[in-house]
């Protein structure tokens, strides 16, 4: 072939193959800047799309479109490692959740049918009546209810236990058992009918009743006989051990109130000053920084076990094991891949810490606090010197209020970001809103500390002479005056709030407390009538009236026993405003007592002097409410469980009412048709104590009448 020929060939045009974008000047093409920020983005943090995939298979059902955008995400970007492990992961988690599911359905059914249940397992943990045991062979756990449960954390049980319906709360915002069941993986509830004890766990349970018996010993140290009812011992015993069932619920309620409660769970900040307190303490002690890394794991590891290895705080303890691991390594540290790592060991563990509350509290609100320091870094500074000034030449002043600047800015940042990450997660879960909680935990954090310090100090010298004493009062003073500063911020009007709306001026709500009784509020701001025992008040009463948005002007209670009025103080104290009437001895008060609020006019129509004072159903009185409002006129007349002679004593034209609220006085009985007059009736309402009597609503007909079930509550 000729040279010319081939001149020719290399000018004709060559065959068209798809081909990549010639390179300008010798130069490879640029790469889209938002595809290379979010490849290097998942580069340095591999682990957060396996999570996603695992979170997604968890939730199931549209989860899973979570599940395949972020394995799509990775094989878009030419992330096939990542790719597959958020497919493995994904499939893993589906896997472990559907056999689960299977065990739950099949045990729930069967436990359901015979009413009974036989089973055996390893108790996990204890509660103050309750404990959760895991039954053998299996991931199922089950709640066991008594009064007399000797069994601590590891022993080995054989149980036969009645089956029990989990009913969901009275009131959105009440304590929702199926949640926290859910959230703790406990599939069903047994009320206890015979235990035996046949061994103790050699596993990993039985790692953990011997931890709960060195935190029980050393609770003992910072609570002394004799100092149970301390607040500051309480306070003590919870943020240094853990140990909650050493704080009474009023101590607690302060917290709550503050939005402070999260101190009282071990968590990220108790495992993060635990560490924080050892670094020091070896230095003055010249350990060397490769034994010391190694200690403060051992002794870290040990503070979350002997607390109880909740979710939060073994999330911080793997945070920080790898984060001293990689600083030994010398290896580049990125948190969202550490705590990316952490959430997805605890998920592929116990899939079903994502549905609790604690869980999502302590992993978002961890990142909030992240990107909260991240900008806090990279912030001008609010107040100080230049910061275009060079450290080096810097006066000492200016380098102090440098530093003290920086520490402001950071806690600041920190606590306004975690306090806006928990909002929705408090919201959904718990209903609630706290207001300041931001400012009490910036004014809380300097004590924290100090606290945490000073308990640790009474524990390890608490009998040392001059030491010892020194540390007592300083834990006591610190852990005062963390009380004080709970209990201001939460004095503040609207620092606790529910998210639901307020009731209405005309409406009004029930509540059954068991045993044939119940409390009445009539309006808002409106007549309370009865707060039942402490325990009612408290797990009833207070927070159906806070969550349905109820606030009571004044409280009337009916009787002397301890069961309707053990919890007038407890009430008190939650709306200090509140007004106490106390009809029970009607013998030495008014015959009729009459009330005013925005929502109405009350006339409290006492028993008759003549019915003796015993029993106390005959102190209880008859009360006509008038409203008249945006609903139009409106009567409600509450008879309770009055006498027949002290309706006798109700002029005849107040016995008629649009609304008739009615209990049941067997002694003296009501004759219905000859003492009531219905023709204006819309409404019957029956009270415990009418169905506990045999009254039905069929006996009313053809008005409507509804009765009060069981632990549940009527709003209308």
């Amino acid at each position: 072939m000729s040279p010319s020929s081939h001149a020719e060939d290399a000018r004709s045009p060559l065959p068209a193959f798809p081909q990549a974008a010639a390179p300008e000047n010798g130069k490879p093409a640029a790469e889209d800047p938002l595809r290379r920020a979010l490849r290097l983005a998942l580069l340095r943090a591999p682990l957060l799309l396996p999570l996603c995939g695992t979170c997604g298979a968890i939730w199931s059902g549209q989860g899973w479109c979570l599940s395949i955008a972020a394995a799509a995400l990775a094989f878009t970007l030419r992330l096939y490692r990542i790719a597959a492990a958020t497919l493995l992961c994904a499939l893993v988690a589906a896997l472990q959740h559907s056999l689960f599911e299977q065990q739950r359905a099949e045990s729930v059914a069967q436990w359901e049918s015979s009413g009974v249940a036989h089973i055996s397992g390893v108790v996990e943990s204890t509660l103050s009546r309750s404990l959760i045991l895991r039954i053998d062979h299996t991931r199922l756990r089950v709640a066991i209810r008594g009064d007399d449960m000797p069994y601590r954390t590891g022993d080995r049980l054989t149980v036969l236990g009645e089956y029990q319906e989990v009913r969901p709360p009275a009131v959105p915002g009440m304590f929702d058992t199926a949640s926290w069941m859910r959230g703790k993986g406990i599939v069903a509830s047994l009320a206890l009918i015979h235990a035996a004890k046949t061994g103790y766990d050699h596993g990993w349970y039985g790692l953990l009743g011997y931890a709960a018996t060195l935190r029980e010993l050393l609770a003992d140290r910072l609570m002394p006989y004799g100092t149970e009812a301390d607040p500051r011992r309480q306070v003590l015993c919870a943020l240094v051990l853990g140990a909650r069932d050493r704080a009474e619920p009023d101590t607690m309620l302060d917290f709550r109130r503050g939005g402070c409660l999260h101190a009282f769970a071990v968590s990220g900040l108790h495992v993060g000053l635990v560490a924080l307190l050892l670094w020091p303490l070896f230095y003055a002690l010249r350990v060397r920084p490769q034994v010391s890394l190694w200690l403060v794991l051992l002794l870290v590891g040990i503070y979350v076990l002997m607390t109880g290895a909740a979710p939060p705080a073994v999330r911080a303890y793997m945070m920080l094991a790898l984060a001293l691991l990689s600083i030994k390594l010398r290896r580049q540290l990125s948190l969202l891949n550490v705590w990316s790592s952490a959430a997805l060991a605890i998920l592929l563990l116990s899939p079903h810490q994502l549905h609790n509350a604690g869980f999502l509290l302590s992993f978002l609100v961890y990142a909030g606090i992240c990107l909260a320091t991240r900008h806090a870094l990279r912030d001008t500074p609010w107040f100080g010197p230049d910061s275009f000034i060079p450290y080096t030449i810097m006066t000492p002043w200016e380098m102090r209020v440098q530093s003290w600047e920086f520490a402001l800015r950071g806690v600041v940042m920190i606590a306004f970001s975690a306090w806006l990450v928990s909002l929705p997660i408090t919201a959904c879960y718990f209903h609630t809103f706290n207001s300041y909680s931001f400012l009490t935990n910036i004014a809380i954090t300097p004590i924290l500390p100090v606290v945490m310090a000073s308990g640790f100090a009474v524990i390890l010298l608490g009998n040392v002479p001059y030491l010892g004493a020194l540390a007592q009062t300083l834990a006591e003073q610190s852990s005062g005056a963390l009380i004080a500063i709970t209990s201001f911020f939460g004095s503040w009007p609207g620092a606790y709030l529910p998210i639901t709306e307020p009731a209405k001026p005309h409406e009004s709500m029930v509540m059954n407390l068991g045993f044939g009784k119940s409390s009445t509020i009539l309006g808002n701001p409106g007549l309370l009538i009865d707060a039942g025992s402490e325990s009612s008040a408290r797990w009833m009463v207070e927070p159906a009236l806070f969550h349905s948005g109820f606030t009571p002007a004044a409280l009337l209670s009916t009787r002397n026993l301890a069961s309707a009025t053990g919890g007038i103080p407890l009430l008190q104290q939650s709306w200090p405003s509140m007004r106490t009437l106390r009809q029970a001895g009607h013998a030495d008060s008014s015959p009729v007592t009459h009330i005013s609020t925005p929502s109405g006019h009350y006339t409290i129509y006492a028993a008759p002097r003549h019915l003796p004072t015993r029993p106390a159903v005959h102190q209880s009185p008859v009360i006509l409410w008038r409203l008249t409002g945006e609903q139009g006129p409106r009567r409600l007349l509450y008879i309770g469980d009055a006498a027949a002679d002290t309706l006798a004593a109700v002029p005849r034209e107040n016995r008629r009412a649009e609304v008739i609220i009615l209990g049941a006085n067997n002694i003296i009985p009501i004759d219905w048709e000859a003492q009531l007059d219905f023709s204006d009736t819309q409404l019957i309402i029956l009270l415990p104590a009418a169905r506990a009597a045999g009254i039905k609503p069929e006996t009313f007909a053809p008005i409507p009448c509804y009765e009060v079930a069981k632990d549940s509550v009527l709003r209308f």
